[in-house]
């Protein structure tokens, strides 16, 4: 755990007067497993864990202090919104709830309590945001000892990255505001796939867009990519705001499910328009494998074969 003393929760939730880590440490422990682990990945996170433990005798690299900062602001935060409603709430031994009372204080009052209890979860949900854009900027600086990126093992990272669209920034970069970035976009995230599946794979190619996605990962993207994955993402965003319900997806232009859906086939027209005849980058593009495929049978006529009756007969162009 890389949680494990009041000081470094008061670091990141400063309006706290305890001092016994003890009472805590249950929540910190359930936070690190259920929100940081999952986007660090077991490789990632095993190796910052190791090093928070001999930071005494081995002081951590500037890069490693950096991820180690963003991970205890998650763990933290998460922590604190997890234990906030049961912090002075015991179970006595015949089963009952009690609530620790304590004459030096006045007990906030609800509406403060529920308000610092969204403030907590916004914050906890913003310091996952930021700790995922510092590993898409950074995971070059986490190796293992096969020179490979640590984060690029974790389940999250290849969870997101079925998606042209990896993370709630680049989905408003494409032009979807989300009002609580990470929450939103795991809500929406099943829709973005079903969207995917439904209106861009069929017209550009399964294939396509497992190529193009394998080269975002890998970090080879070609200067053609460049030009085609931004229109590709601008038209998943816009079709999925058309189709979300929820209305989790904000609304910056003005627009309703109809203008987002004829703005999201408009990127996707544009981008085909470049993919179309590029062979060489989009050999599964539908239209350039016919193309492909026209230029196979000259080469193949210069020795082909008939079968007239019985025997096979050479035909020499």
């Amino acid at each position: 755990m890389i949680v494990t003393a009041t000081e470094e929760i008061r670091s990141f939730f400063p309006n706290t007067t305890f001092k016994d880590f003890t009472k805590f440490k249950a929540f910190m422990d359930s936070a690190t497993l259920s929100n940081l682990l999952p986007v660090l990945g077991t490789p990632l996170f095993d190796e910052l864990s190791n090093k928070y433990k001999d930071r005494n005798s081995t002081p951590l690299s500037p890069d490693y202090e950096r991820l180690l900062s963003f991970s205890q602001r998650t763990v933290v935060l998460f922590g604190i919104w997890e234990a906030l409603p049961s912090l002075n709430v015991t179970i006595n031994e015949s089963g009952g709830l009690t609530v620790t009372d304590n004459q030096n204080t006045v007990p906030a009052s609800r509406d403060r309590f529920l308000s610092l209890l969204e403030a907590t979860k916004r914050q906890a949900y913003d310091a996952v945001d930021f700790l995922l854009e510092y590993l898409e900027n950074n995971s070059v600086k986490f190796m293992d000892a096969s020179n490979e990126q640590l984060w690029k093992k974790s389940e999250f990272y290849f969870e997101q990255t079925g998606l042209l669209i990896f993370t709630a920034i680049e989905m408003e970069q494409a032009g979807v505001h989300l009002e609580n970035k990470r929450r939103q976009f795991i809500e929406i995230r099943p829709m973005l796939r079903t969207v995917q599946n439904m209106y861009i794979a069929p017209p550009i190619g399964e294939e396509t867009v497992t190529s193009l996605i394998k080269r975002k990962m890998d970090n080879l993207l070609t200067a053609a990519d460049k030009k085609v994955l931004p229109l590709l993402q601008t038209a998943l965003a816009f079709y999925t705001a058309s189709h979300d319900k929820t209305k989790t997806a904000g609304n910056t232009h003005g627009m309703d499910s109809l203008e987002y859906a004829q703005w999201g086939s408009q990127h996707l027209e544009k981008a085909m328009q470049l993919m179309r005849g590029d062979v060489a980058n989009y050999p599964d593009f539908p239209a350039n494998r016919t193309t492909a495929a026209q230029t196979k049978p000259a080469a193949l006529n210069q020795e082909a074969f008939f079968l007239l009756g019985g025997e096979p007969v050479k035909r020499t162009v």
